[in-house]
Order: C-alpha cells, then sequence, then structure tokens
C-alpha cells in the first residue's frame, strides 16, 4: 500500500484537479529502505505498545524517510495476509476505490489502483514483493504523484499481538506539476507521509484484529477531546532516538481513535531558554509563517499572557483568542478561548537528558476545528488522516520552533 497513493487525499487531493493519464515516470532505483536499528527498534517499541509512534527523518535528502509503528491485536501471519492481499484494500481503506490484479509471477504481483476525491482523480501501478513471513516491500513503478516505496517489517510479540512498522519514502517532487509545488518543503511532504503511514497502519490494524476474530468498527469517532490533562510520554529508551530522528508519540483511545499526539526533538540549548523561546508568542510568525500573533497583552491571571491567533497554512485556518499559561519552569501551554480556537491545547514541555541536551515536546489533540479547507476536504475521504494532521502540525511547530 503505497503512501503517495492515500496522499491524493490530503495535498494532491485538496490543491487541485490533474488530469488523468498525466505522463508516468519510469520508477528510478530505490533508496534502501532496510529495516530499523535493532537499538532503534527496542527504544521505539514501548512508544508503539503503549499506542503508536513515527520517526522522521528530514533534513538528510537522500535519506529522507519516515517510520510508523503500532501493536496490532492479531496473530502475525494474518496481519501478514492482510497486507499481501492487494484485491481487499478497497475494503477497509476508504481512500481506494479499485485494485485490479495485473500479474503475479511467485511472490511478486503487481496492482492497478484508483483513487477519487473531491477534487482529484488519480491512479498508480505498484509492485507488491512478499519477501518472507515478516516482511513485505511496495514499489510504486507507474503514478502521477511519483515514485515511492514502502516496507512492512512485523514482529511476534505474542501468540495474538503482532508489531508493525512501516518505513517508506517518497519523491513527489518527480511527479505531476501540482505534486511538485506541494513538495518544494520537505517538512511539510514527509509530515503528510506520516499523517498517510498512519492511516495505512490504523486501517490494516483493524482489517486484521477484525479477522482474528475481534472486530472493531471500521473507522472509530475521531473527533473526541483529549482525556484529562494533555501529557507528552512517560520516560524511558525512546530519549536515545532524538539524537538522529524527530519522534512523534499518538496516545489512542479504547476504539482506537488518537486523541493525543507529541512531537519530540533535541537541541543544545538549555531547558530554560528553550521554554523562554517557546513561550515568545511574538516570534511564532518569523519562524513559523502560517502562526500569527497579535495584540498580545497580559492575561487575566499571573503569568499569563493573551493574544489574537491566526493560523493560515495548507492545513490549518481557524483564528481566536490564545491565552499562553506558564506551568513553572520546565512547561507552558496555550489555550485557545474564542473563536475558531476554542478548545484546543499545546503543551511545551522540556526535559535535560543525562548529556546535557534538551528534549522540546509538544503535545495536543487532533483539533479538527483548526483543520483548513484543504485538511477537512482529505479527513472527510480519510478519517483516519485526522490524528495524522495532528501529527503533521506537531512536527512542523516543533521544528520550526526548536531553538538552536
Amino acid at each position: 500500500m503505497p503512501r503517495r497513493l492515500l496522499l491524493s487525499l490530503g495535498a494532491c487531493l485538496a490543491l487541485g484537479a490533474a488530469p488523468r493519464g498525466a505522463s508516468a515516470q519510469p520508477a528510478p532505483p530505490s533508496p534502501r529502505l532496510t529495516a530499523l536499528d535493532p537499538a532503534d527498534l527496542a527504544a521505539l517499541r514501548p512508544l508503539a505498545l503503549r499506542g503508536a509512534a513515527a520517526l522522521v527523518k528530514v533534513l538528510e535528502p537522500a535519506d529522507a524517510r519516515a517510520v510508523v509503528a503500532m501493536a496490532v491485536h492479531a496473530p502475525l501471519g494474518v496481519v501478514h495476509d492482510v497486507l499481501v492481499d492487494g484485491a481487499s484494500w478497497p475494503q477497509y481503506i476508504p481512500a481506494i476505490n479499485t485494485s485490479q490484479l495485473l500479474s503475479r509471477h511467485g511472490n511478486r504481483a503487481a496492482y492497478r489502483f484508483t483513487t477519487t476525491g473531491a477534487l482529484l482523480d488519480l491512479s498508480a501501478t505498484c509492485t507488491l514483493t512478499d519477501v518472507s513471513p515478516t516482511r513485505v516491500d511496495v514499489g510504486v513503478t507507474q503514478s502521477e504523484f511519483g515514485p515511492a516505496g514502502a516496507r512492512w517489517d512485523l514482529y511476534r510479540e505474542g501468540p495474538s499481538e503482532t508489531l508493525v512498522v512501516l518505513t517508506t519514502w517518497a519523491e513527489p517532487n518527480r511527479g505531476h506539476w501540482l505534486l511538485r509545488q506541494a513538495a518544494v518543503n520537505p517538512t511539510y511532504t514527509i509530515g503528510m507521509g506520516v499523517a498517510v503511514d498512519l492511516s495505512l497502519v490504523q486501517s490494516a490494524a483493524r482489517r486484521a484484529s477484525t479477522l482474528a476474530g475481534h472486530p472493531v468498527p471500521v473507522r472509530p469517532a475521531n473527533n473526541s477531546p483529549p482525556p484529562g490533562e494533555l501529557r507528552p510520554p512517560p520516560h524511558g529508551p525512546w530519549w536515545t532516538l532524538v539524537s538522529h530522528w524527530y519522534v512523534l508519540a499518538f496516545e489512542l483511545s479504547p476504539e482506537g481513535a488518537v486523541q493525543q499526539v507529541t512531537g519530540i526533538a533535541q537541541t543544545n540549548v538549555p531547558p530554560d531558554q528553550v521554554i523562554a523561546h517557546v513561550s515568545d508568542l511574538g516570534r511564532y510568525h518569523a519562524l513559523l509563517p502560517p502562526f500569527h500573533a497579535e495584540g498580545i497583552t497580559p492575561g487575566p491571571q499571573p503569568d499569563t499572557l493573551q493574544a489574537t491567533v491566526r493560523l493560515d497554512g495548507s492545513w490549518d485556518h481557524a483564528e481566536g483568542t490564545v491565552l499562553r499559561r506558564s506551568l513553572g519552569p520546565t512547561a507552558v501551554l496555550l489555550e485557545g478561548t474564542s473563536g475558531e480556537l476554542t478548545g484546543t491545547r499545546w503543551r511545551w514541555d522540556t526535559y535535560q537528558n543525562p548529556d546535557q541536551t534538551t528534549l522540546l515536546c509538544l503535545t495536543g489533540g487532533v483539533e479538527p476545528e483548526v483543520a483548513s479547507f484543504f485538511g477537512r476536504v482529505a479527513i472527510a475521504r480519510e478519517p483516519f488522516l485526522l490524528g495524522g494532521l495532528a501529527a503533521l502540525r506537531r512536527l512542523v511547530w516543533v521544528r520550526y520552533l526548536l531553538p538552536r
């Protein structure tokens, strides 16, 4: 299941209509999609088993990729069979309308997929290789949205539990002209990739769970407010990952809906300076252009400020009053108190590592109220993208507001 197929729900679908039959490009040599380093996998496992987790590399174009990991309540063999059954993908992935088997030879098969959205139709030819009982590879060989590749690795966690790890790469800058415009910013591009990958993993997980005798709703309500207080994931071995990845941690409801997302990055700046940096709403726009803060004044309580904030980006569009509240020397909370931002909450936390580096964590809910028109179109077609778009928001904000 190639991630750019579902990207038609996002940047492609929302930005405009591309003609059918746009010129296709031959697939280039695929970047090596290797399994996670065993040490990274061991560090990621606690986050993935607690809900879901993602790792992102943005800065190195030749190595840019996303990894999404999630525990599935189904035996490994059932998960494997779901992934290799391309004919059934339209039954549980709303973005895929049709899937046609073109050929099969040994452990390889070729499929033609079509997707239809409110503004865009796309199709793709993909190869699927059943490498082993614990690995499935997918490659996009012909499409309007550029070459792409995916690797599914399966790890047995118990008789009825499987850890699924999806690693992907894509080059939308080699696709249709419209996608090349959307791919100018690599952070947004790979962030959208994480959103798509998460929806794919969630979709496959629900299908496998149902086939294993643990039926779940096709799509749970994915717009409930986060329960209780916002909280970053507990300290653990995943801290070692931030030296070479951006980390995203997802908290899920019992029904499998994303309720909280935390974006995590590392800096050499001391924690007190990091908190002072992210507390200064006046500097946000210079670092994060879609975030506009005006009329910054003291708030109604001590240690608070309030401002009129407008979010105006490809995936975010909302306006209202935001209250900035200090939670002590290591944390600050942004709360939307009026307009379309009412009820939104973003919490910044800092932690100092033993090596004296600082972790910056940004935690929030799924925030359907701040989705732009493009985002709403994407969510209407694939509801699981709501949690993924919140992850995109965390990745962009953490990367652009991280002091260096």
